[in-house]
């Protein structure tokens, strides 16, 4: 399960909390931070499909009209979105909470990996087999073996085993769509080549600075260059560079 939701450091000062803020009072906006803390735990894909708007303010701690402060979100907020047909969803939660979107495959993946595992371990060829349960994958006990029977011929050689299949690596670590792919990856290899490989966790955070950056007006593929430019394997404000004080331009020549 997912344990934690990422907020950014603008937040409170963002145009969007400051109009729930008008609008709803301090308690729309505790409530908008309870409903995001709800989604990360129960719904990390970010969808509140089916629920209705009892619902969403029953998660949200909102104890007003429901109708009004999930309207009051969509619209002129901009906190949730009404996807015809389907519900509501967060807006942007995989821009800003690609982590949580992700805990169902991560989950599934330590699993798929815990059962090879205990396979290999066991000298078993079948991932889908329980560890815990001394049956096979469809739940059928395993038959006792018979009795040894005294033989003059000598019994064959059992044929070695077939190695046990490797358990599939999980997915590599893919940034939101809003971070420029081409800077992104200079940035990852330039780290590799210095021996500072980043985990899929160093990489997490790193997607959160450049969004904590990208508020304070700095762009992410600028970041991203200047770091791999100065060969940084942190992310930084950008630097700007000084105004250049001189004398003035010299006029254009003159024409003969």
């Amino acid at each position: 399960m997912n344990k934690d939701v990422r907020v950014a450091v603008g937040y409170p000062r963002h145009k969007k909390t400051k109009r729930l803020l008008r609008l709803l009072g301090e308690k729309g906006v505790v409530a908008h931070i309870t409903l995001l803390c709800y989604v990360g735990e129960f719904n990390p894909d970010g969808n509140l499909f089916g629920m209705s708007n009892e619902e969403i303010a029953d998660a949200a701690g909102w104890t007003e009209d429901p109708d009004t402060f999930v309207s009051t979100l969509i619209d002129p907020v901009g906190y949730l979105d009404d996807v015809p047909g389907r519900g509501k969803r967060i807006h942007d939660w995989n821009d800003w909470n690609g982590y949580a979107a992700h805990a169902k495959q991560r989950s599934a993946s330590a699993k798929k990996a815990a059962r090879a595992r205990w396979a290999r371990s066991n000298g078993s060829c079948d991932p889908h087999s329980d560890p815990d349960s001394g049956s096979d994958a469809e739940g059928n006990a395993p038959s006792p073996s018979p009795s040894p029977v005294p033989s003059p011929v000598p019994s064959p050689e059992p044929s070695p085993a077939p190695p046990a299949k490797r358990a599939a690596r999980p997915p590599a670590f893919a940034p939101p769509t809003w971070v420029p792919l081409e800077a992104w990856n200079a940035w990852v290899e330039m780290r590799a080549k210095q021996g500072k490989k980043p985990t899929d966790r160093a990489l997490a955070l790193a997607v959160k600075k450049l969004a904590d950056l990208k508020l304070q007006g700095h762009p992410s593929e600028d970041v991203l260059n200047q770091s791999v430019f100065n060969s940084w394997t942190g992310l930084w404000p950008i630097k700007r560079e000084p105004a250049q004080v001189g004398l003035p331009d010299a006029p254009p020549e003159r024409r003969r």
